[in-house]
């Protein structure tokens, strides 16, 4: 067998068995109906067109000229809804202009702040995440209300993102920091003058909306256009921390595959049937590991949050966080029970935004003791304020010790959780040292049949 017939017969062999995921290493993206808006049928003459009466009656093509929270059909919440302008209608100065489309002939302008909304046929599928974007700019002149929304929601419930049961999973976010079309500004740079916004939902194992048809929106007002949706997926693992449940012999670990150090400072995970075991399971606090240190109830480190049971584990760190650094695997004991069901769901606090404090020379987050020995051994020192090493470096860090790095509020983020066996818990091979594995078999498997030829 030719060794290039061998490599893809193994390849194929191995996404198969599930060692290779195509889909980890780059997104794949979801078909949206009309995702640039071409399919508007703009009026004859006018380089416009409303989705309804007044300004040209029509009939698009486009599924975006519906907020799926009104009867089927083009029907808007306002009578005088969204429209679409071509790029000859732009240009034209008594326009205030608009921004000129950024790919093909139209682009869309809000109006009254209205929701456009498309289901998909596809649907959620567990562990995985999805992005949701849409580009944006506001026209020359803002006279009246600008601004955008993005939204992603269960495909089975009437979208209505001012609802508390709308059905939005991830949204209700609304931003008129939107790049404005200036004055001089030519129609080429407009359309590179577009900026673009995204949403994110990560579905976890067992999430209500798996299986239910995938739901996008977005909302604009009058001095706001739109163009360009897209919808993306990748496996979650590749995007946020998960949890791997070894359903063999129980043992959970915390992974980070992102190719990042992930800080956090909460954690929990649920279990609705109770597959939960508390006793054998290994906190960070019960653990004090290097970087995760145990907290004394003061707050000062990670501490187990009381209530405890088999329908809920968890910790926090109240007055500092954890870096979670790429590729580490964090043991957490043996916190699921042999047998029991498949409904880990797992959420933790992300720290995204730190302000160091002056005198942290190793950059831990904290001024101590560390920090003083890596002056007195020369550095190099980050969180100086003076270049170099020298004298006045003790004194600031005489003056700050103790001080710990303030951080941003953290963001509850929706983990993956991935359930495995003794047998595919074992570490898998990077693809390159499969591949020269197998190769180094065919080539001794060769010189063992021409050996046994020329005896």
């Amino acid at each position: 067998m030719k060794v290039t017939n061998w490599r893809r017969k193994l390849m194929q062999g191995l996404v198969a068995a599930g060692v290779l995921a195509p889909s980890a290493s780059y997104a794949l993206d979801i078909p949206l109906g009309d995702p640039s808006f071409e399919n508007y049928v703009v009026s004859p003459g006018l380089g416009y067109a409303y989705a309804q009466n007044p300004g040209g009656a029509y009939r698009p093509s486009s599924p975006w000229v519906d907020d799926l929270d009104s009867p089927p059909g083009f029907a808007q919440d306002a009578g005088a809804s969204n429209w679409l302008y071509n790029a000859a209608y732009a240009e034209i100065a008594t326009n205030s202009r608009r921004a000129s489309p950024r790919t093909g002939n139209q682009a869309m302008h809000g109006l009254t702040g209205n929701f456009n909304a498309q289901e998909l046929t596809n649907v959620f599928e567990a562990n995985k995440t999805y992005t949701f974007s849409i580009w944006a700019q506001n026209d020359e002149i803002l006279n009246e209300t600008n601004g955008i929304g993005v939204y992603i929601f269960d495909g089975n419930v009437p979208f209505n993102p001012l609802a508390v049961s709308g059905g939005v999973l991830a949204g209700n976010s609304f931003t008129t920091t939107v790049p404005q079309r200036t004055t001089g500004m030519t129609a080429a740079q407009s359309q590179a003058n577009w900026a673009q916004f995204s949403i994110t939902h990560t579905v976890g194992v067992g999430a209500p909306e798996v299986g239910h048809p995938i739901g996008v929106g977005f909302r604009a007002f009058k001095d706001s256009a739109v163009d360009d949706a897209t919808l993306t997926v990748v496996d979650a693992v590749t995007q946020v921390l998960y949890l791997e449940v070894n359903t063999t012999n129980g043992q959970t670990r915390l992974r980070n595959q992102t190719g990042a150090t992930v800080n956090i400072d909460y954690y929990e995970v649920t279990s609705a049937s109770g597959a939960l075991n508390k006793n054998t399971w290994s906190s960070f606090q019960d653990q004090n590991l290097a970087g995760f240190p145990a907290g004394n109830g003061s707050g000062n480190g990670w501490e187990e949050a009381g209530g405890s049971s088999s329908t809920v584990i968890g910790e926090s760190y109240l007055t500092g966080n954890s870096g979670v650094a790429n590729a580490a695997n964090i043991g957490l004991g043996t916190a699921y029970t042999v047998g029991g069901t498949h409904d880990l769901q797992f959420k933790y606090g992300a720290v995204t935004s730190v302000t160091p404090v002056t005198g942290d020379y190793n950059n831990n987050g904290v001024v101590d003791a560390a920090d003083y020995v890596l002056w007195r051994n020369g550095g190099p020192l980050q969180n100086d304020p003076t270049p170099g090493v020298q004298a006045a470096d003790y004194t600031t860090w005489r003056t700050n010790f103790g001080l710990k790095a303030s951080a941003a509020p953290s963001t509850l983020i929706t983990g993956a959780v991935v359930y495995v066996t003794s047998a595919s818990a074992a570490a898998v091979p990077e693809p390159g040292t499969i591949l020269l594995v197998g190769l180094a078999g065919t080539v001794v498997a060769g010189l063992c049949r021409r050996k046994k030829s020329d005896d």
